[in-house]
């Protein structure tokens, strides 16, 4: 300890009376504990004195570079946090895209089934059915209704916005009163008297899109041969017009499990109504 303490006052000394010190030329002397008197190299001091300035700008380029580098650090993760909510601000509009261009395209949608009235129960009881894709958007689908004279009596729209193939495959447009004649019926849209009603001699229903343009999907036509109504689309059947079933509760029913063969007469048959369920066997 003491002798820590005699080191800690010579050294004292000598830089005192090194910074006391100077002869006539302007240079630097040391006198140390003997008495003698030693002249310092000015260009020494001066080095030294640079040095300790390069020191000092390297210090503070040491602080300038630990700052960028934290700067650096710092952007990692907010580098990442963009990226991360960017990512997140486009998976919505991504995932839209991805369902848009997924879903089912409206022209795998057919006509499935109809229920004309022929003993006076009146047009309420009525229904088509449709089926197509599960998940197919319906909004631009609508149902011409053509009578006998070739006149379009109406077009509906077939379900409101937003509206889908549901999991059954099946959609049914009806009136009010399909359950009168029918147990459990399923009508996915109700239509009103006013603007519903299938001509029970002879008549045809089309299912058109018309979305970008107006496009004819498909069409049914029962009875006999009708005029083309005046406006576009004009075709009232596919091939021949499939005859009308007699019987209260008939239908006119796609065959279960057969192709569509563009063909009224070919592709469907007399059964027993089922709106919103699965098409029996032909009568």
């Amino acid at each position: 300890m003491k002798m820590h303490r005699m080191v800690m006052f010579v050294a004292s000394a000598l830089v005192v009376s090194a910074c006391a010190a100077s002869d006539d030329s302007g240079g630097t002397t040391l006198t140390d504990g003997g008495g003698d008197t030693h002249a310092l190299d000015a260009s020494a001091v001066d080095g030294a004195v640079d040095a300790s300035a390069v020191d000092a700008t390297d210090a503070t380029d040491a602080t300038d570079t630990a700052t960028t580098s934290d700067g650096a650090t710092d952007g990692g993760p907010d580098a990442v946090s963009d990226t991360s909510a960017d990512t997140t601000a486009d998976a919505a509009p991504d995932a839209a895209k991805d369902v848009s261009s997924d879903a089912a395209p409206v022209t795998a949608v057919r006509v499935e089934e109809i229920y004309v009235d022929r003993d006076i129960s009146g047009d309420a009881v009525e229904y088509v059915e449709l089926r197509g894709p599960v998940g197919t958007s319906l909004e631009t689908l609508h149902l011409r209704l053509v009578d006998s004279t070739g006149k379009v009596t109406g077009e509906v729209a077939i379900s409101g916005a937003g509206a889908i193939i549901p999991a059954s495959g099946l959609w049914v447009v009806g009136g009010a009163s399909v359950s009168k004649i029918f147990t459990a019926p399923h009508v996915d849209e109700t239509v009103g008297i006013s603007k519903w009603g299938l001509d029970n001699t002879a008549g045809s229903v089309q299912l058109v899109d018309v979305g970008a343009t107006t496009t004819l999907l498909d069409v049914l036509g029962w009875g006999a041969a009708i005029p083309a109504p005046t406006t576009a689309p004009k075709a009232t059947s596919e091939a021949a017009p499939r005859p009308l079933p007699t019987a209260v509760g008939h239908t006119l029913g796609r065959r279960p499990g057969a192709a569509d063969s563009n063909d009224n007469t070919a592709d469907f048959c007399e059964q027993n109504g089922t709106p919103g369920a699965t098409n029996g066997a032909c009568l």
